[in-house]
C-alpha cells in the first residue's frame, strides 16, 4: 500500500512537471556550489495559502515547479532550514538559479526582470544582508525609500528586514509602496512574516474585556455573545475613515450582534479627535478607546504591533485572523 502511494506521489510530481513552461505553473532549475546530494525545501505563499514542498538535490542539481495565480516569492532551504535563497516567480517563468550555501544573499537567479535586479542588489550587499539588525534594516529602507515601485523593494520587505526588531519600520515600508510594487501574495507573505514574531498571542483566546466609551462610560465585551467577533486596532492615522469604517457599516447592515461582535478600538492620543470622529460615524457596533495606546490592558494581550490590526474570533475566543489586512479578515467572517 505505501508503495503504491509512493509510485502515485511520483507520477503526480512528473505530471506537474511537464506541465511547466505552460501558464498555469513555474518551474525552477539550479545547481549548489560544491554540493552533494540531499533533500532540499521550498516555501511560498500564494492562493491564500501556504505551500511547501521537498524536492532532492542529486549531485547539485535540482528541480523544481510550483503553481500561483499572482506573483510570489520562493523561498528555498536545505533540509536542515538554513536559507539558500529566495527568488520571484510568476505562473509560465522558468527560472535558473545558482545557490550559495555559505551566504543566500550571493546566491543568483534568472529568467525574469525582477530577479535580474533582485540578484543585483542582493550580490552588492551580501555581507550585510547576512546579518540582521540596524544596518541591513537601512540598507533596505534606503532602497524602498529610492524605488517605492520596484517589487525588489516589496521582497526585501518581506523577506529580509528585521521585523522582530522593528515592526512598526516594516510597516511603515510596506506603505511606501506604490501600485505595482504591491503584488498581493508579497503582502500576504509580509503578513505572514510579520506575525511570526506574535505567534504565543496568536496561540492565545480572546478573553472578555471591560473599556471606556466615547461618554467615558464602562463597556465589556465577551466572546461568547456572538457566534463571530471582529476586533478592530486602528487610529485616524492608519485610514480608519476611509478603508474601515465603510466596511463595519457593511457588516453590521448584513449581521446582527449575535452573528458578529464588532469591537472597534481606537487608539488615538486625542480622545477628542476620536470621540468627534465616531459621532460623525453614526456606528452601531462597539467602540472604545485605548487608553495608554497599544499598551492599554483591553488591547496589550491581544500581541498588536502595528496598525491597523484585526482580529476575527469564534465563540470560544480562538482566533481564527490576525492581521494588517481587513480584506483578509472578512475572508473569515461567513
Amino acid at each position: 500500500m505505501r508503495r503504491g502511494v509512493y509510485i502515485l506521489a511520483a507520477l503526480l510530481w512528473m505530471c506537474l512537471m511537464a506541465a511547466c513552461g505552460d501558464d498555469e505553473h513555474f518551474k525552477v532549475t539550479g545547481t549548489i556550489e560544491g554540493a552533494p546530494t540531499f533533500n532540499m525545501r521550498f516555501h511560498y505563499f500564494g492562493d491564500d495559502a501556504l505551500h511547501t514542498g521537498i524536492t532532492a538535490s542529486r549531485e547539485g542539481k535540482f528541480t523544481f515547479a510550483g503553481s500561483s495565480r499572482q506573483p510570489v516569492m520562493v523561498e528555498i532551504f536545505d533540509n536542515d532550514y538554513h536559507l539558500m535563497g529566495r527568488l520571484y516567480a510568476r505562473n509560465g517563468d522558468e527560472i535558473k538559479c545558482v545557490l550559495n550555501r555559505q551566504n543566500p544573499y550571493k546566491s543568483t537567479f534568472e529568467g525574469n526582470d525582477v530577479n535580474k535586479r533582485w540578484t543585483k542588489f542582493i550580490n552588492a550587499n551580501a555581507e550585510v544582508l547576512l546579518r540582521p539588525g540596524d544596518d541591513a534594516n537601512a540598507l533596505i529602507a534606503k532602497y524602498v525609500s529610492d524605488n517605492p515601485d520596484d517589487i525588489v523593494s516589496a521582497m526585501l520587505i518581506s523577506g529580509s528586514y528585521d521585523a522582530a526588531r522593528d515592526v512598526a519600520g516594516a510597516d511603515s515600508l510596506i506603505r511606501m509602496l506604490g501600485p505595482d510594487a504591491h503584488p498581493l501574495n508579497l503582502i500576504e507573505s509580509f503578513e505572514y512574516m510579520l506575525n511570526r514574531v506574535a505567534t504565543k498571542e496568536a496561540s492565545k483566546p480572546v478573553l472578555p474585556m471591560t473599556f471606556a466609551d466615547s461618554d467615558d462610560s464602562l463597556r465589556s465585551y465577551n466572546p461568547r455573545h456572538s457566534r463571530l467577533s471582529l476586533i478592530v486596532i486602528s487610529d485616524n492615522e492608519s485610514g480608519r475613515a476611509d478603508s474601515i469604517v465603510p466596511q463595519l457599516r457593511r457588516l453590521r447592515r448584513t449581521y446582527n450582534d449575535k452573528q458578529l461582535a464588532i469591537v472597534d478600538f481606537s487608539v488615538d492620543r486625542d480622545t477628542t479627535v476620536w470621540k468627534q470622529s465616531i459621532r460623525n460615524d453614526s456606528s452601531r457596533w462597539l467602540q472604545g478607546w485605548g487608553a495608554g495606546s497599544l499598551a492599554s490592558p483591553a488591547i496589550s494581550r491581544l500581541g498588536v504591533r502595528s496598525l491597523p490590526f484585526f482580529v476575527v474570533a469564534d465563540s470560544t475566543g480562538k482566533q481564527l485572523y490576525r492581521g494588517l489586512s481587513i480584506a483578509q479578515a472578512l475572508k473569515y467572517i461567513k
